[in-house]
This record gives C-alpha cells, sequence and structure tokens, in this order.
C-alpha cells in the first residue's frame, strides 16, 4: 500500500481531455512494443480518442472512476454495465473493460486500491461479479487479477486493428 495520499473517483464529462490523453499513452505504453504501428494506430482511432471519451462519458451503461495522487491522473478504469458478452458462472456481472495504472506509479501499490474501489462500485450498483479480458501475453496483469481474486474462466478473441488476438476472461466472484 502506498504511504502517498491518493483519491479515487468518478469521472465526469469534464475529465474527457485528460482521460482521453491517459487511456492513449498508458495503452501504447502497455503495448506498442507488441503490435505492429498500424494495427496501434487503428485501435487508438477506434477506441481511444477524445470523442470516444465524450462518448462514453455521457453513457448510462459506462462509469470511469479515475485515480488522482495529488493533482496529477495516475490510473483509472473502465466499466461497462451492459449484459455480458461472455458466458459467465456469476450473474449478474459487469465488464472491467479497462484498467491502468501509469508506469510511473507502478510499485506504488495503488493498483490494489483502484481495483477495491472498482469492487465497491460494483456491489453498490448491484453486481455478484466482475469480468474482464485481459491478453494472454500480458503477465504481470493476470498475475495482479490473480492476487485480487479473480480466476480464469475461459477465452475470448479481441481485435487490435487486424489483429486478431487470444484474450483470457477472468471473473471476481464478489460475493
Amino acid at each position: 500500500m502506498s504511504s502517498k495520499s491518493y483519491a479515487v473517483r468518478r469521472a465526469n464529462l469534464e475529465d474527457a481531455l485528460p482521460l482521453a490523453a491517459f487511456a492513449m499513452r498508458t495503452f501504447i505504453d502497455t503495448y506498442q512494443d507488441h503490435n505492429t504501428p498500424e494495427d496501434m494506430e487503428q485501435y487508438l482511432a477506434e477506441h481511444l480518442t477524445l470523442a470516444c471519451h465524450k462518448k462514453a462519458l455521457a453513457r448510462e451503461d459506462t462509469l470511469f472512476l479515475l485515480m488522482h495522487m495529488a493533482d496529477e491522473l495516475c490510473g483509472y478504469a473502465r466499466m461497462n454495465l451492459e449484459k455480458p458478452t461472455v458466458t459467465l458462472p456469476v450473474s449478474p456481472c459487469l465488464e472491467l473493460e479497462r484498467f491502468y495504472i501509469d508506469k510511473p506509479f507502478h510499485g506504488e501499490g495503488l493498483a490494489s486500491p483502484l481495483m477495491a474501489a472498482c469492487g465497491d462500485e460494483a456491489r453498490s450498483l448491484g453486481f455478484r461479479g466482475i469480468w474482464l479480458g485481459v491478453w494472454s501475453e500480458n503477465r504481470r496483469a493476470r498475475r495482479f487479477y490473480e492476487k485480487m481474486g479473480f480466476g480464469d474462466v475461459g477465452e475470448k478473441s479481441f481485435m487490435l486493428g487486424k489483429d486478431l488476438q487470444v484474450d483470457r476472461v477472468l471473473l471476481w466472484d464478489l460475493e
């Protein structure tokens, strides 16, 4: 756990610009070394632009949590409240669509409290579980999710640009 002070709050439409920049940067930092520039450019243009974030922030079935340390955005989570696109052994579940801590803050103990905040939000909304898809090659993320109580329940396809990738489907039973 970090000895530094942090705060987690729900995002709103005014957060669109810093959130979009942060989301794009953390996605690039995480995946650029494993994908072609063309696939990255296509994915970023389709999913992580300012317009995409404005649209998502306006939706009632999408929830963002932002984590700040002092005045600096250091992490975020995006939760999809729609019906799952995969079959799960627990219902109802929300999808943890994105979960990122900025690289300069890795090792500061911030990921666990951000995940705990996601669990609190899910419970307060009446969900019994949280599911996510994580790239099968992202071992660091998979270890973290397992440590947080997620279990592997299957796999799903994920398109990054024109590259069809395999994600592991993980589930956190909140009960």
